[in-house]
């Protein structure tokens, strides 16, 4: 028997008394200045995490004149679209907006704050939220059916217990995610090293092309009209659909016949660099021929180079510091085309390009199969939570006859 079941043996055999959330807590109606909200203190639908994960660390300013205030240990619920699981126990005074609804418990002698927040984030008060939520673009919460929503209430010894051991599981799924992200940073900065060394080798005493002299070109931007969102025959390229060192299959964005038409094409095999914006010299790899927008430079290999090369090629310390070079980074970083152009690449016969981008394909994969992994292996981890703390929760219903 564990120590919970052992409490409630004790303290509550017979069961468990359940009370609508209206009983216990209400929501808080007070409202501040935007400008008595503290630095970092605002936390509107946004800045919540999904999948109840807490609060984002980004500093964002109120749009209200005016916002809801919350207190240390309020419970902040995001009210749109509650699948998305977003929920924060506050853990200082601020505000936030219309889109969150900020629960108070009425009395903390009866339930702890912290205890609310795990029954709140459990399976059974989700399902529930989701099924009476209104809308079908927007869903949102049923205020008045949130309140109605039946909540256990063990003796305070009981709820204290829970929480605690919650708390203790919490951190150690979290020094865990902590361990296989180092893991998953280590192998990347090993892969870096031997991208950077091998091709640094590579590149001794073999002849310099500049990239003017394989064809290259800036991308152009359809207007909003001639794009079409959520996938296309013709997949529409931004910087924000890859990532340093990611080879881009399919956008979720794509092109009008309209907007094909008005576009340059960027072939299967291309390599994208963008050349504007805070990540200005950011690699892509394309795999299904489409368009990209203007933020992005396009290399077109010709038949003198293997295109794994130019993309292991691009990401490295050979491209990447000319591009730190030649870029101009005042208040918006940008590296034209004319610039872009300059810069120089080594030339080493192709069977020699095919060895080495043969053998970083295959170091690539090693780390990128980590990756995939690794969201997985959290994924089951915070399962296991979610299974443990639904099951903590789980209370026998003290019926109205027992004594």
């Amino acid at each position: 028997m564990s120590r919970v079941e052992e409490m409630i043996e004790r303290l509550c055999p017979d069961g468990v008394e359940y009370k609508a959330l209206g009983g216990i807590a209400a929501y808080a109606k007070e409202r501040i200045p935007a400008t008595e909200v503290g630095k970092g203190c605002y936390v509107g639908v946004n800045e919540l995490l999904q999948g109840y994960r807490g609060r984002s660390s980004e500093v964002h300013t109120p749009a209200e004149e005016r916002c809801i205030a919350f207190h240390s240990g309020d419970v902040l619920l995001g009210n749109i679209r509650p699948y998305l699981k977003k929920m924060w126990l506050a853990d200082c005074d601020g505000g936030t907006n219309g889109d969150v609804l900020v629960i108070r418990v009425s009395d903390t002698k009866e339930v702890a704050p912290e205890f609310l927040w795990q029954v709140l984030a459990g399976d059974v008060f989700t399902k529930y939220n989701i099924q009476h939520s209104k809308g079908a673009k927007m869903p949102r919460g049923d205020k008045g059916a949130i309140l109605e929503a039946r909540i256990p209430v063990p003796p305070m010894e009981i709820q204290q217990e829970i929480v605690r051991m919650l708390d203790s599981f919490a951190e150690l799924e979290a020094e865990l995610e902590a361990e296989l992200e180092a893991e998953l940073e280590a192998r990347r900065g090993q892969f870096y090293y031997y991208r950077n060394r091998l091709l640094a080798d590579t590149a001794e005493g073999v002849t310099l092309v500049p990239l003017a002299k394989m064809g290259t070109f800036t991308g152009s931007t359809p207007k909003k009209s001639e794009q079409r969102f959520f996938g296309d025959e013709h997949p529409f390229y931004k910087p924000s659909d890859f990532d340093a060192g990611e080879s881009v299959g399919t956008s979720e964005d794509g092109l009008t016949s309209e907007g094909v038409s008005a576009s340059r094409v960027v072939p299967e095999g291309s390599t994208m660099v963008v050349c504007i914006g805070a990540t200005i010299g950011k690699v892509g790899y394309v795999l299904e021929t489409g368009s990209c927008n203007q933020q992005i430079n396009v290399i077109l290999p010709s038949e003198d180079f293997n295109s794994r090369y130019i993309f292991h090629l691009a990401n490295s310390r050979i491209v990447q510091d000319q591009i730190a070079r030649l870029g101009n980074f005042s208040s918006m970083p940008i590296l034209s085309l004319k610039k872009f152009n300059q810069i120089e690449i080594p030339m080493p016969p192709r069977d020699v390009q095919d060895a080495v981008a043969t053998a970083l394909d295959r170091f690539d994969a090693i780390v990128h199969d980590m990756s995939d992994g690794l969201p997985a292996e959290i994924d089951a981890r915070r399962k296991q939570y979610a299974y443990y703390r639904d099951k903590l929760l789980s209370f026998k219903e003290k019926t109205a006859c027992a004594k």
